[in-house]
C-alpha cells in the first residue's frame, strides 16, 4: 500500500500495449501500466502501486516478459484479469499465478463488436466488475471518457455496450484489498548527472531482435505471391524495416519483429496482403 493513502479500496494496476484507446490500433508498443484507487473516502496518494489488489493484463505476452513482470506485488487474495483464449484453470497454471485467475477472449469481442481489437473500453468493464463498480456507473463513464475523444456517437454507443457485454460476461469474486499504511514522505533530492551517467542506456546497442517485439501483434501480414506484382510498395513502407526480398523476389516477412501495424496492407496497391489474427497458442 502506498504512504499517504486513505483506505482505497480496492487498488488496481493495468498493463498493456501502447495502443488507440477507442479506434483502429496500429499493432502494439512499448509496454504501459496505468494505476487506480478506488475509494469512498478522499485518496491523497498518486503514482505507482506496488502492491495491487487487482491486475488487469490485456495482452497476456507481457506475463512471460521479466521487465514488464505485471503480476509482481500481487497478493495471493487478489485477482488478476488475463485476455486470453484460454480459461481460467489453463492460465492459472501456464503462468503460476497464487492469485485467483480471471479470464475471457476479450480481443475477439472488440473485432465482433468493434469491428477491430480495441481493448480500452472492453477491460474497464471487466475491472468495473471485478471492482464492484455499478453496471450503470461504468456506462456513465464510458460515454464520458469517449465522448471527450470521440465524434461519432454510433461508435461512442458501440463501446458502451461491448463495455457492458464484457461487464455482465464476468461473474464478481470476493476481494480482500490491502492495508493502509502511513508513514513519512522524505524529500529526495535528485542531483544532476551528465547523460553518459543518469541514462546510460542511451549509449547501448538497439535491441529489438532481443525483445522480440513480434509477440507485441494481434494481426500478422500475409502474402498472396499468385497476386502480388513484386512492386515492393510494402518494403518501402514498412516503418521497422521488417520486410526484406526473398530469394524468389518477393516480400518477405521477419515475423520476429513485425509488430502487426499492418500498414503493409493498407498501402498495397493490388491488395495482396491478408490481416490474420494470431492467438498464443501454447
Amino acid at each position: 500500500m502506498q504512504a499517504g493513502c486513505l483506505a482505497p479500496q480496492p487498488f488496481l494496476r493495468v498493463i498493456t500495449r501502447r495502443i488507440s484507446r477507442f479506434t483502429e490500433p496500429r499493432g502494439g508498443g512499448a509496454p504501459i501500466a496505468a494505476f487506480t484507487r478506488i475509494s469512498g473516502k478522499p485518496i491523497l496518494e498518486r503514482g505507482v502501486i506496488s502492491i495491487p489488489d487487482i491486475v488487469i493484463v490485456m495482452d497476456e505476452s507481457l506475463l512471460n516478459d521479466p521487465l514488464a513482470n505485471p503480476l509482481s506485488g500481487l497478493h495471493a487474495e487478489g485477482v488478476v484479469f488475463i485476455n486470453t483464449i484460454h480459461n481460467p484453470s489453463e492460465a492459472k497454471k501456464k503462468y503460476t499465478v497464487a492469485a485467483q485467475v480471471v479470464a475471457w477472449d476479450i480481443t475477439k469481442i472488440g473485432i465482433d463488436m468493434l469491428g477491430s481489437p480495441v481493448l480500452s473500453t472492453l477491460a474497464g468493464g471487466v475491472a468495473s466488475r471485478i471492482a464492484g463498480i455499478k453496471e450503470d456507473s461504468l456506462g456513465k463513464a464510458v460515454e464520458k471518457e469517449a465522448s471527450g475523444i470521440l465524434t461519432d456517437k454510433a461508435l461512442i454507443a458501440k463501446n458502451i455496450e461491448a463495455a457492458l457485454c464484457c461487464f455482465r460476461a464476468i461473474q464478481p469474486g470476493e476481494i480482500k484489498a490491502t492495508e493502509p499504511v502511513r508513514k513519512e514522505n522524505p524529500v529526495i533530492v535528485v542531483p544532476f548527472e551528465p547523460a553518459a551517467i543518469s541514462s546510460p542506456s542511451i549509449n547501448t546497442t538497439g535491441n529489438t531482435p532481443l525483445r522480440k517485439t513480434g509477440n507485441w501483434r494481434v494481426f500478422k501480414p500475409v502474402w498472396n505471391y499468385k497476386v502480388c506484382t513484386r512492386c515492393m510498395t510494402c518494403v518501402a513502407r514498412c516503418p521497422d524495416g521488417c520486410i526484406a526480398v526473398n530469394e524468389d523476389g518477393f516480400p518477405s516477412t521477419d515475423y520476429d519483429n513485425c509488430k502487426g501495424c499492418m500498414i503493409c496492407a493498407e498501402e498495397c496497391p493490388v491488395k495482396a496482403i491478408e490481416k490474420v489474427r494470431e492467438a498464443h497458442t501454447w
